[in-house]
């Protein structure tokens, strides 16, 4: 009979030598004053443990699901014969810019959620709108790992949120 907490288990251990007789592949059922799971790998006292680390593991994981909410919006242009920009605006409302442009400092966090539900809502594709020379700019919108681009001014609801996006942050070149 082996020890386990301290108390008397019935739980042999595969290959060991039972006290009814010769080596089994399988322990004695366990006492009615043991649990079911007495003849587990873990000790009793280490189980809540595990338990507490999986809920934990489980929240960090749901956590990390919707760290879209933690990732900034950023958007400009790039290429053409425009001079490009840069605005990035984190979840906390801070704004930056790149340089030769000026925007506010600081959004409200509830306004970068209203953008962030704008930006998701309006299920926009990355386009090249047909008549638009090589000279023109391209327009960006980035959100977590997705960069939507548009090149012309042929959607709609792509121009809708870049405007409402340089419009919150009051966009303007530098002077």
């Amino acid at each position: 009979m082996s020890y386990r907490d301290g108390l008397p288990s019935s739980c042999t251990p595969l290959l060991e030598r039972n006290t009814t007789g010769p080596y089994l592949d399988t322990a004695r059922q366990a006492d009615s004053y043991e649990s079911a799971s007495a003849c587990s790998g873990y000790a009793r006292r280490v189980r809540p443990a595990l338990l507490l680390l999986a809920v934990f593991a489980a929240a960090t994981v749901t956590a990390c699901a919707s760290a879209g909410g933690r990732t900034p919006i950023v958007f400009g242009i790039t290429g053409g014969n425009a001079l490009a920009y840069r605005v990035t605006i984190q979840p906390n409302g801070s704004v930056r810019v790149s340089r030769g442009w000026r925007v506010r400092k600081q959004i409200l966090p509830a306004q970068v959620r209203h953008l962030r539900g704008e930006i998701q809502n309006a299920h926009l594709r990355t386009r090249m709108c047909t008549g638009a020379l090589p000279d023109f700019a391209t327009n960006y919108i980035r959100l977590g790992g997705r960069t939507v681009k548009m090149h012309g001014d042929c959607e709609a609801r792509f121009t809708r949120v870049f405007d409402d996006l340089a419009a919150a942050v009051k966009l303007r070149v530098k002077r």
